[in-house]
């Protein structure tokens, strides 16, 4: 008994070490002085494809007058994988949940658009990319659509994004 307690006790604070060292990927933010303003703060929000199947988590922010914002996106699954379009399994299938870097965002005064890192897709077996546009339904609204294409450009998934502004748009944590 005493050794399942000191085992989930090295488990707890393995977790516990690891949730506090981890930071948001960096993301570069271009746009106008006004539309920067507009997107500063914290987002939270979530995704999911059409039809549904898959579907996750979107963190966001920016500090106002800051050039970067700190954000990621973690995929999980709400169905079993469909398989390999490619009919070859990989050598390493990506596990979910998946965390993925944003890796550009582009703010206009109307909306944003930018993409993600690209990452291993757990259905195909392939490399993908992801690009989102979005627009602001109010102050502290934005919602969209993204499309994610393998390395041939074919579009493999599409769905609908929306997050919604938590903290103010002053200093925002990291």
């Amino acid at each position: 008994m005493k050794r399942i307690a000191f085992v989930l006790l090295v488990v707890a604070s393995a977790v516990s070490a690891a949730a506090c060292a981890y930071r948001m990927t960096p993301v570069p933010v271009a746009g106008s002085g006004e539309s920067m303003k507009r997107l500063a703060g914290s987002w939270r929000g979530d995704y999911e494809t059409v039809p549904p199947g898959r579907g996750g988590s979107i963190v966001f922010r920016l500090a106002a007058g800051s050039d970067t914002a700190y954000g990621d996106v973690m995929m999980s699954s709400s169905a079993p994988s469909v398989g390999w379009q490619s009919g070859v399994k990989p050598a390493t299938p990506a596990r979910l949940p998946l965390l993925l870097a944003i890796t550009f965002v582009r703010v206009t005064g109307g909306g944003v658009e930018g993409r993600l890192d690209s990452y291993l897709d757990p259905d195909i077996g392939d490399r993908v990319t992801t690009r989102f546009r979005g627009a602001f339904a109010n102050d502290s609204t934005i919602r969209g659509t993204f499309a994610t294409r393998d390395m041939w450009d074919q579009v493999v998934r599409r769905g609908t994004w929306s997050v919604v502004r938590t903290e103010a748009r002053g200093d925002v944590p990291r």
